[in-house]
C-alpha cells in the first residue's frame, strides 16, 4: 500500500478553494436575496457610492420620508424630471413650480424659506423658451426678461417678447388686460393708479362728410343732418349718465399760418348723451351758432 503523504491533502486543499473562489459568488448570488438579510442589517455604509442606480429602485418604494431634508438638490435631478404635476397642492411655493429648470425651482424654494431672504430676491424664468435676467421674472411662452429688474408676460403667441429696459413691467397679450374695479364716486385716487373708470373707453376722427378715419372701440359714425353726427360705440357703459365725451372741432388756418377768425370761421361743439350708455350725438356750429359740417376728435372715458 502507497504511503499517503501530505502533498496529496495540500492539493485537495488548494482545488477546494479553486473551486470555492471561481463558484462561490455565483452560488451566493442564486441562494442569498432580500429574504435572506435581516432587516436593518445593511446599511448606508455597506453600500459602495454609485452602486446602486434607479432601476436597482422600486418604483414608489421610496417616498419624501425616505429622504433627509436638504439631501437632494438641484444638480441630483434630471434637466425637465420634475414637473408641476410631481407635486401635492402646496407642497412647493408657486415661484419654484413656475422656474423652468430644476436648479432655478431650488433656488426659489430658498428664497421662500432661508431667513432674510426676501421672496422674490431671485431670477425665474417660466414657460416655453422663457429666459430672465438678475433679479428679473419671465413668465409665459418666450418671454424674455433680459433686463436686470425686469418683468415680462408673454402670451401663446409664438415670437419672442424682450424686456427694453432695465426695471421694466412689459406685457404682450393679444386680448388686452382687464382691471376689474372701479374707483367709483368720492375716492382719493393717486397720480398713477389705474382703475376700470379712469380709462379712455373710445376715441376717434371724424371728417365733416362722417367718415369715421381713425378711431379706437368706435362701431359707427352716422352723419343725420347739417352739424350733426351720431356716434356709436363697440362696448356699452353703466348709461349715458356715465358716457363722458370731449369733443374738438378742427379748424384750418386763415393762410400763411394765421389762426382763422371771425364768427363764420369760429367752430363750437356740444354732446348730447341718451339713456343708452353706448351712444352720443355731436353738434357743431360756427361763431354765430349755426350748424356747420366740420372735422372733429373726440375721446371718451367713463364707467
Amino acid at each position: 500500500m502507497l504511503k499517503r503523504t501530505s502533498h496529496h491533502l495540500a492539493l485537495v486543499i488548494a482545488l477546494l478553494a479553486l473551486f470555492i473562489a471561481m463558484g462561490g459568488p455565483a452560488w451566493a448570488a442564486q441562494k442569498i436575496n432580500g429574504a435572506s438579510i435581516k432587516k436593518s442589517t445593511v446599511t448606508t455604509k455597506q453600500i459602495k457610492n454609485s452602486s446602486l442606480i434607479g432601476a436597482d429602485v422600486k418604483d414608489g418604494s421610496l417616498t419624501g420620508a425616505d429622504l433627509k431634508d436638504r439631501s437632494v438638490g438641484g444638480t441630483d435631478l434630471a434637466a425637465g424630471s420634475v414637473t408641476t404635476d410631481t407635486f401635492a397642492g402646496s407642497a412647493v411655493a408657486p415661484a419654484a413650480v413656475s422656474a423652468q429648470t430644476a436648479q432655478s425651482a431650488v433656488t426659489a424654494q430658498a428664497a421662500q424659506l432661508l431667513p432674510g431672504v426676501v421672496p422674490g430676491d431671485f431670477s425665474a424664468a417660466g414657460g416655453t423658451g422663457s429666459t430672465a435676467g438678475a433679479f428679473s421674472l419671465a413668465v409665459g411662452r418666450r418671454a424674455q426678461a433680459t433686463n436686470t429688474g425686469s418683468f415680462v408676460w408673454a402670451d401663446s403667441t409664438n415670437a419672442n417678447f424682450t424686456s427694453t429696459a432695465d426695471n421694466q413691467f412689459a406685457v404682450r397679450a393679444a386680448n388686452g388686460m382687464v382691471i376689474a374695479n372701479d374707483a367709483g364716486n368720492g375716492k382719493t385716487v393717486p397720480i398713477g393708479t389705474r382703475y376700470r373708470d379712469n380709462a379712455v373707453v373710445a376715441w376717434g376722427r371724424v371728417t365733416a362728410s362722417g367718415t369715421l378715419d381713425t378711431n379706437f372701440n368706435v362701431a359707427s359714425v352716422t352723419k343725420l343732418g347739417t352739424g350733426q353726427y351720431h356716434v356709436t360705440l363697440n362696448t356699452s357703459l353703466l348709461s349715458g349718465f356715465s358716457l363722458v365725451p370731449a369733443v374738438t372741432p378742427e379748424v384750418d388756418e386763415a393762410g400763411g399760418n394765421v389762426p382763422p377768425t371771425g364768427a363764420a370761421n369760429v367752430r363750437l361743439a356740444v354732446t348730447n348723451q341718451f339713456a343708452s350708455g353706448q351712444v352720443f350725438d355731436v353738434y357743431i356750429y360756427n361763431g354765430s351758432f349755426a350748424s356747420v359740417d366740420n372735422d372733429f376728435q373726440f375721446l371718451v372715458t367713463g364707467r
